[in-house]
């Protein structure tokens, strides 16, 4: 069965509570925010949800031979980030929704470079990209984190950079494992001093360090998973201990080559991984506390170009290509046993899979089409549309006129408009309206009101049947403006 969520979302605009619902009956993971003040929170858990629906599935470049090598990563604000390698230009190639449409730009073009490219994407919604230089056989990076994009030659001795992984860490430091074709080493590479400093002696045990994943915990240790090629071996290496460690997690037949890991928000890994000798889709993990692993898949030739991500309940997700028959597949637990589904059966599709997976338990897939060439999506949740910006804070608070005449019993509305330094109208701001001298004279209603849309807020003054003069006084914090009421008798 199709995993699929409900969204529950707060407008700032008009203030509603709104859901989306999905279309095919299934078990789901609900991602709930709970918003205050513009502090969010999001609670997840498993629902059976009982309408349906289908993976939607975009052709998003196709000019040139795009999507090799193709990577994607899934902001807190629900855009998606893919950076993949155009194979007839030779190029790094960047492709995103975060405008709310669809974009691709070319990055990097000095020589051939982009293949074996991965990516992530840091808590300000920058992105961080490691991916190699074929004409100068060297390990590059690109991010946007200053505004605008730079490049920067991480490692340049030999062949190096090949099978690279990216992760970024909690305090904005990037961490990339890769390989070392000359040596056949795994090696690692972070900025976490402020500077790039390599670790050229990961693994240096036979031909090792191919088909890199990177994982980052929160004290900024490392987790990565590779292939042995001298004993075909899946192996993990990690400094959580302060020491670089190895170990074989897999040594049953050929196996570990288009390894993926992943880490769950207990701390917990997840790896995914290909079986050379049977042809299957196989996974590990430490999560009881000791490593195991398993086969998942193994309905023909299925497992290579296997990506994992862990969803918030827990729950794993793997896209892989199936070899036999062409197709992109999915497996996840969400449901509490594996699953599996073909998502795309289109042409030949599916090589270069990378999956990421929202905060609302949204799946995002993007992979090479090897028939027409081009980069595709699929995705199994609503189309993200950007989200409106935080109301701006306000500078300026107009009413006018400043002075109103009314016959006894009569009333008006009055207009307060809030505006930002900018121009631009205060959304969904508290203004306050009370009677300060005259009390008997006018009655101002309602004591409160937040802005609209245009920053606008409006009252009703009414005269009383006393007659004189009266002052109102509008307020947000320490914007004021008074309006003079002055009360006028009837004429018989």
């Amino acid at each position: 069965m199709q995993k699929k969520r409900i969204r529950v979302a707060v407008s700032q605009r008009k203030n509603l509570l709104f859901s989306h619902l999905p279309s095919t009956p299934s078990i789901g993971e609900i991602g709930i925010w709970l918003c205050c003040a513009m502090i969010c929170t999001i609670f997840s858990f498993i629902v059976m949800i009982s309408q349906a629906g289908a993976w939607d599935i975009l052709t998003l470049d196709s000019d040139g031979d795009p999507g090799e090598f193709a990577a994607i990563t899934t902001g807190t604000s629900g855009a998606s980030y893919i950076s993949h390698y155009d194979d007839e230009y030779g190029t790094l190639k960047y492709t995103t929704n975060v405008s709310g449409t669809w974009t691709t730009i070319t990055l990097d073009s000095n020589g051939n470079v982009g293949r074996y490219t991965s990516i992530d994407v840091g808590t300000s919604g920058a992105s961080y990209i490691s991916y190699y230089d074929f004409t100068n056989e060297d390990l590059k990076y690109a991010t946007n984190v200053s505004g605008t994009w730079k490049y920067t030659l991480v490692n340049s001795h030999n062949k190096v950079g090949r099978f690279s992984g990216i992760k970024v860490g909690t305090s904005g430091a990037a961490y990339i494992s890769y390989y070392y074709d000359t040596a056949g080493d795994l090696r690692y590479a972070t900025n976490v001093t402020g500077s790039w400093v390599i670790t050229i002696d990961v693994d240096t045990a036979g031909n090792v360090g191919q088909y890199t994943s990177i994982a980052v915990g929160t004290s900024g240790a490392s987790h990565i998973s590779y292939y042995d090629v001298t004993n075909g071996n899946l192996k993990y290496a990690t400094n959580v201990s302060g020491v670089w460690t190895t170990e074989t997690l897999d040594s049953d037949g050929d196996v570990g080559q288009y390894t993926s890991i992943a880490m769950g928000t207990s701390g917990a890994l997840y790896i995914s991984y290909y079986d050379v000798t049977h042809g299957d889709l196989k996974y590990a993990t430490n999560v009881s506390g000791t490593w195991t692993t398993e086969t998942l898949d193994s309905d023909g030739d299925v497992g290579q170009y296997t990506s994992i991500a862990m969803g918030t309940s827990g729950a794993s997700y793997i896209s892989y290509y199936d070899v036999t028959h062409g197709d992109l597949k999915c497996a996840t637990n969400i449901s509490g046993t594996w699953t599996f589904e073909a998502v795309d059966s289109d042409n030949k599709v599916g090589i270069n899979s990378s999956i990421s997976v929202g905060l609302s338990g949204d799946v995002h897939i993007c992979c090479h089409d090897d028939t027409d060439h081009t980069l595709k999506y699929a995705s199994n949740f609503e189309a993200y549309e950007a989200p409106p910006p935080p109301p701006c804070k306000a500078k300026k608070l107009n009413v006018k006129p400043k002075s109103l005449k009314l016959l006894q019993g009569e009333d008006t509305e009055k207009t307060v408009i809030l505006t930002c330094k900018d121009g631009f109208p205060s959304v969904n701001q508290l203004v306050t309206a009370k009677v300060v001298s005259g009390k008997k004279r006018v009655t101002v209603s309602p004591a409160e009101v937040s802005t609209n849309e245009d920053g606008q807020a409006t009252f009703t003054i009414t005269a009383t049947n006393k007659t004189g003069t009266a002052v109102v006084r509008f307020k947000h914090k320490n914007l004021v403006g008074d309006v003079t009421v002055k009360v006028k008798k009837v004429s018989d």
